[in-house]
């Protein structure tokens, strides 16, 4: 019978389906016996807090078909959570999981992309709960959404990039934003100096 976390959360079925029998085992070897045994855990708030979790402990390029299948899994519960904040940090590990496997297949950055524009669209209220739950920490943490998509962007659509760099400065989210605005303006004049129908008109 099946224990752990898993039970705590209702997933056996899914655990049993998901799963082969050795990568069960796997998980089990890296997680710790608490993901499908006995009761001494500390309890997690959420199915979505805990597959989301569960999925960031496998971050090699062999582990990572077991950390899609988790956070495929924790989809089903993202629209039912209350809490922002779970909501926020599962993001993060859907951002982390699927921008590292960008090299599986095209649709892992769109999925990664995906990610970063929904933790986005949540950051006000992610702020403001943090902000709440956090009253004496000094301004907010960094956001892996600002940052991931800034990354991805610059190049191709540098403007947007500086965009929500900007976005993120003026909304208190902590990170290297202005120097960041800074190296994107300037590779963006350079670029535009450097382009064919600029040196036409000289």
């Amino acid at each position: 019978m099946t224990g752990g976390q898993i039970h705590y959360c209702n997933l056996d079925d899914w655990w049993g389906a998901t799963f082969t029998p050795d990568e069960r085992s796997y998980i089990r070897s890296k997680y710790g016996d608490s993901v499908d045994r006995g009761d001494d855990f500390l309890p997690p708030r959420s199915p979505l807090e805990f597959l989301g979790t569960l999925a960031s402990w496998f971050t090699k390029d062999d582990e990572s078909s077991l950390a899609y299948r988790m956070l495929e899994c924790a989809e089903a519960f993202f629209d039912s959570e209350t809490s922002v904040l779970e909501k926020h940090f599962f993001l993060q590990n859907c951002i982390e999981v699927n921008y590292r496997g960008r090299s599986d297949s095209d649709s892992r950055l769109s999925q990664a992309i995906r990610a970063c524009e929904r933790q986005i669209q949540i950051a006000p209220q992610a702020a403001a709960a943090f902000r709440e739950e956090y009253p004496y920490d000094h301004g907010l943490p960094a956001h892996i959404g600002y940052k991931q998509l800034c990354i991805i962007l610059h190049g191709d659509q540098t403007q947007r990039a500086i965009a929500l760099a900007r976005e993120a400065l003026e909304a208190g989210w902590a990170g290297d934003w202005e120097r960041r605005i800074a190296r994107m303006s300037k590779s963006t004049k350079a670029e535009h100096l450097l382009s064919p129908d600029r040196q036409e008109t000289k």
